[in-house]
C-alpha cells in the first residue's frame, strides 16, 4: 500500500466523517428547535386555569403544583438552546471536515473541532457515568445504557480526530502528493 492510497483512505474518512456530523447536527437543530418552542408552551400551560392542574398531573407533579410545571418549561428552553448551539457546532464541524476532504491543506479546523468534540464527549461521558452511579434504582441497566451511548460518542469523535490528524501529519510532510480533488 502506498503513502497516497492511505492519504485518499483518510480523506475519505474525513468526509465520512464530515458528512455523519453534517447529517446528526441538522436533525439535532431541528430537535432542539422544537424543543426551544415547547418550554415557553409549557410554562404557558402551567398557567391555564383548567388545564394546569391535568398538566402538573401529567408531569408527575401534585395537580396545585403549577410553578413546578413552569420551572421544567424553562428547563427545557434553556436545553433546547444548549442542544441548538451543539449542534450548529457540529453542522460546522462537518462542513470542515467536508471542506478538508476536498482540501488537505484546510483539514486544521476540523482537526482543532474534532479535539474539542472529543474532549467534550469525554467530559459528558464521565459526568453522565458519575451522575447515573449516583442515581438510584436499576443502576447496572442504566450504566450500561450510559457507557454504550457516551462511548459512541467518544469513539466516533476519536476517529475524526483520527483520519484529521493523519491528513494534517501527511500534508504538512509533503508525504501525501498530489491527490485526487
Amino acid at each position: 500500500m502506498t503513502q497516497k492510497s492511505a492519504f485518499e483512505k483518510d480523506l475519505t474518512g474525513v468526509k465520512v466523517c464530515g458528512i455523519i456530523l453534517l447529517v446528526i447536527g441538522i436533525i439535532a437543530a431541528i430537535l432542539s428547535i422544537l424543543i426551544v418552542i415547547a418550554g415557553p408552551l409549557l410554562s404557558a400551560g402551567a398557567s391555564m386555569p383548567g388545564y394546569s392542574g391535568e398538566l402538573a398531573e401529567g408531569l408527575g407533579f401534585a395537580p396545585t403544583d403549577t410553578m413546578s410545571v413552569a420551572v421544567v418549561g424553562v428547563f427545557l428552553t434553556v436545553m433546547g438552546i444548549v442542544m441548538l448551539v451543539a449542534s450548529i457546532l457540529d453542522i460546522v464541524t462537518g462542513c470542515f471536515g467536508i471542506h478538508g476532504a476536498k482540501h488537505p491543506d484546510h483539514i486544521t479546523p476540523f482537526w482543532v473541532l474534532s479535539i474539542i468534540s472529543l474532549v467534550i464527549s469525554i467530559g459528558s461521558g464521565v459526568t453522565s457515568i458519575v451522575m447515573t452511579a449516583l442515581g438510584g434504582s436499576d443502576l447496572y441497566g442504566n450504566l450500561v445504557t450510559c457507557i454504550s451511548s457516551n462511548a459512541a460518542s467518544i469513539v466516533f469523535a476519536a476517529c475524526c480526530v483520527f483520519y484529521a490528524g493523519r491528513v494534517r501529519t501527511l500534508e504538512r510532510s509533503g508525504a501525501a502528493g498530489r491527490h485526487a480533488a
